[in-house]
């Protein structure tokens, strides 16, 4: 009996040696990646079209309470008229230049004010525990407002598109559905239409964590 007492401490000792080296080793290695370069940001190389202009617009949105940004390509000339507005939604973990710099979306510019709006992970809806993450109202209100006052942007029903891809499916469609006076046409490309019915997942954890 005294030799199996002893041989299960020593299994103890060993197994809060081995727990003690794996924590101490998980801590090494945070050290580690916390010292890091951290990556460098993703160059941006918009590609444009003969005729058609860019640029970035950095306002502040009342919803969010902070600023944002956005990018839009439209004619060089738009003669004197009004333009109507298609709006492009891009997809989760992405940013407002990536239609224009992984497409030749500028090629459609000829006749359109195009819109590119920065949204973050938010999948263009205001925030059930965020009170402070409105991007439903800051999309559809504070965007909107501000491409009518700076570029010569027709503000009807008619006039006015919105398309996404993946996240920005969701958002072109959702938005479109909760606001159909607002949008003449909704797009989705690869649209995560199921994101409402998806149960947690530790593949993906950190989508579930911000649903």
């Amino acid at each position: 009996m005294p030799a199996i007492f002893s041989k299960r401490r020593h299994w103890k000792h060993g197994l809060l040696i081995g727990l003690i080296i794996g924590a101490a080793a998980v801590a090494g290695t945070g050290l580690f990646l916390s010292r890091r370069k951290q990556p460098e940001p993703i160059p941006d190389h918009p590609r444009l079209a003969p005729g058609i202009v860019m640029q970035d617009v950095r306002f502040f949105s009342p919803a969010l309470k902070r600023d944002m940004v956005y990018r839009a390509f439209m004619p060089a000339n738009p003669g004197g008229r009004k333009l109507p507005v298609v709006y492009f939604l891009h997809g989760g973990g992405g940013s407002f230049r990536d239609w224009s710099n992984n497409t030749d979306l500028a090629r459609l510019g000829g006749d359109l004010l195009i819109v590119m709006p920065q949204g973050d992970d938010s999948y263009y809806v205001n925030a059930a525990m965020k009170p402070e993450d409105r991007y439903e109202d800051y999309i559809v209100d504070d965007l909107a407002a501000d491409v009518a006052q700076r570029f010569p942007a027709r503000s009807d029903r008619e006039g006015r598109a919105i398309i996404g891809i993946s996240m920005g499916g969701f958002g072109a469609v959702n938005l479109a559905f909760h606001h159909p006076e607002k949008f003449i046409f909704a797009g989705g490309i690869s649209s995560a239409i199921d994101v409402p019915r998806r149960p947690f997942s530790w593949k993906r954890f950190g989508q579930s964590r911000r649903y």
